[in-house]
């Protein structure tokens, strides 16, 4: 399995690929039934993996797959309700903003304004777990070979057991599990795998639950890396030529891979999945090629492998054994793994109409439904508290009268872009990084959002004239549709584009009510109102909207929308003449769309994400559309 960073603060943080290979399918616990629909409009039901139909047009959302009986549906409010295993569906449990499904009958859940929970298929309260190991708990990923990796509130991760046990402390800045072990980071690298330094060096941990260092690697010492069955495989590149070498934890060299071996991508048993420039194939430690290097791509699923061939015309998946021979006589336009059910049964495409039941010949399963959408999803992938001090969220945005996320009315144009390169993704290379002042030359604000406690903040700063100009351009303005594409890039990466010397002359931010805000927007507009007041005071003022008088002529008008909260601050022009009655007994919209109930469940089998016509009045204004209607009303 791949090893992706767990949380998007390590996204692009890793500079290394970390592949973890299992030596047997993942012990996940069997999925029992699968959510289906029989028409892209329709409701929909529950099939049982031998084709039978539990529930028939039966719920309006998407529910998860079941496991242990039991399986979760989004309600009208977009809370998580339980259901058991029945043709007539009973309720069981409370309401739930995150949950994992279940594994091993326990579930991550976590209610309405309280931390996480470890409940049973009942839903009794197991364990709380908004702290482990004396640290505040700020999201858990669903369960994964036995263990949960959890994130505290200082972004440092640990681990669980599936009684809620910490068996790893909370002091790595990077964690997975990987068949009983698990690789980390130490958190004393956190800086570094933070950092635009390159390469980045940092120490990787692979150690068992006791603890027990079985190995540690330098990131210095490969390109690539990949672990299962007690051994690792690793890339390492001399003379711009990369060569991958197998090891035990000892040290000791167990195989090198021939040069035309240029990535591995599992391991199971004495066999592994590679690449060349023909495409995938299965090799084992002797050397030999059991299956040659001709597949688009190749998984292992149980017993067997599935592979994917690729055509001018199509792409379509089939299943081998591990000698490369074809099993069943069907190919398929996708497989989806017996080993995630019960090795037994799987799930196909069989073409953009539909899917189906069958067995591992190929042969579809008798009496099942027809289905023309299919949903596996297991729950949430990441479990969240939904515990939320809004002092703190708007102390971590640096939110004052002065200014926010670092920046104040002081910051000049080159310190604002440099810190937007920084934190807003747009910028990716230091080539382009050199060119900031070109890329800024017409732009006279900056639009970037913050992800700050799992809520998602959108900031504009406005400047008082354009960033930044060309020596030589008319109005500072460079003509670059008169060059070829190296003239203008050439001319971009000179010094002849320099920094104005201008300076924000107002602020704005936006938080939507997504996620954790969703019910929280009255609690945010009264603690941006208290904010305010300490330094400013009220103009004017209503339930809805206040406009507040601060220092050194500056103004702060916030503002409670249906879907949002959004606050100016700065020199506004205009102000005095704001009508806010607009605003006035403006209340919170708690209405969940269906896209938003189905964003987290478009993973898997399903093609289609299920939508409801809704108006443009009904989707939230972006913060630049926000500013501009305000000024018109």
């Amino acid at each position: 399995m791949k090893v992706s960073n767990l949380f998007t603060l390590l996204l692009l943080a890793i500079s290394a690929t970390i592949t973890s290979a299992c030596s047997t399918e993942s012990p996940s616990h069997e999925i029992e039934a699968l959510a289906f629909r029989s028409s892209e409009s329709g409701r929909w039901g529950i099939v049982s993996m031998d084709g039978e139909v539990i529930v028939r047009d039966y719920f309006k959302n998407e529910p998860t797959v079941a496991m242990d009986g039991r399986y979760f549906v989004k309600n009208d409010e977009g809370l998580w309700e339980m259901y058991d295993l029945s043709t007539q569906p009973q309720k069981k449990g409370g309401k739930y903003v995150y949950t994992s499904g279940f594994y091993h009958g326990r579930a991550l859940v976590t209610e309405r304004n309280q931390g996480i929970s470890l409940i049973d298929t009942e839903g009794k309260v197991l364990k709380h777990l908004d702290r482990i190991a004396n640290k505040s708990v700020e999201e858990i990923a669903s369960f994964d070979q036995g263990y949960a990796i959890f994130m505290t509130t200082d972004s440092l991760y640990g681990a669980i057991d599936e009684n809620g046990t910490c068996v790893v402390q909370p002091s790595y800045c990077y964690l997975v599990a990987d068949e009983g072990n698990f690789v980390g980071i130490p958190k004393q690298y956190k800086r570094v795998i933070l950092s635009d330094d390159s390469p980045r060096k940092y120490a990787l941990d692979l150690f068992d639950k006791s603890g027990r260092m079985l190995h540690q690697f330098q990131s210095s010492e490969f390109e690539e890396l990949t672990t299962g069955n007690d051994k690792f495989a690793i890339a390492t590149k001399q003379k711009d030529k990369e060569s991958w070498t197998f090891y035990n934890f000892k040290g000791d060299v167990l195989f090198r891979c021939p040069e035309n071996v240029k990535n591995i991508t599992a391991i199971k048993g004495n066999n592994f999945i590679y690449s060349n420039r023909k495409g995938f194939g299965l090799m084992n430690l002797n050397g030999e090629i059991l299956i040659p290097a001709q597949y688009a791509d190749l998984e292992f699923d149980g017993d067997y492998l599935i592979a994917t061939i690729e055509s001018n015309v199509d792409r379509k998946s089939i299943w081998l054994n591990q000698y490369g021979q074809k099993v069943g006589s069907e190919a398929f336009e996708a497989i989806y793994n017996a080993s995630d059910f019960d090795n037994e049964h799987a799930v196909v495409k069989v073409n953009e109409m539909g899917y189906s039941l069958v067995d591992l010949k190929g042969n579809p399963l008798k009496h099942q439904p027809d289905m023309v959408e299919v949903g596996w999803k297991k729950g949430d992938d990441f479990i969240q508290s939904d515990i939320i001090d809004l002092n703190e969220l708007l102390n971590q945005l640096k939110f004052s009268p002065q200014g926010v996320d670092g920046l104040s009315f002081r910051s000049s144009a080159e310190v604002g872009a440099k810190h937007w390169a920084e934190v807003s993704g747009e910028i990716e290379d230091e080539e382009a990084l050199e060119m900031l002042p070109a890329l800024l030359g017409n732009r006279a604000d900056l639009t970037y959002t913050l992800n700050v406690m799992g809520i998602q903040t959108e900031l504009y700063v406005e400047y008082n004239q354009l960033m930044s100009r060309h020596k030589a351009g008319k109005n500072g303005l460079f003509p670059t549709s008169e060059l070829d594409y190296e003239a203008e890039r050439e001319e971009m990466m000179s010094h002849n584009f320099v920094w104005n010397d201008t300076y924000p002359m107002s602020f704005a931010m936006k938080i939507a009510n997504k996620g954790k805000m969703h019910g929280r927007l009255r609690p945010l507009f009264n603690a941006i109102v208290a904010r305010l007041q300490q330094t400013g005071s009220l103009m004017k003022g209503n339930n809805g909207a206040k406009i507040f008088k601060l220092k050194d002529g500056h103004h702060a008008i916030v503002a409670l929308e249906p879907h949002s909260v959004f606050v100016i601050w700065g020199k506004i022009e205009g102000i005095e003449d704001y009508d806010i009655e607009f605003f006035k007994n403006h209340k919170e919209n708690l209405n969940i769309t269906s896209e938003e109930l189905s964003e987290d469940m478009t993973d898997g089998l399903s093609d289609q994400m299920m939508m409801e016509d809704s108006s443009s009045e009904d989707r939230p204004m972006s913060l630049k559309e926000t500013i501009a209607n305000l000024g018109n009303k």
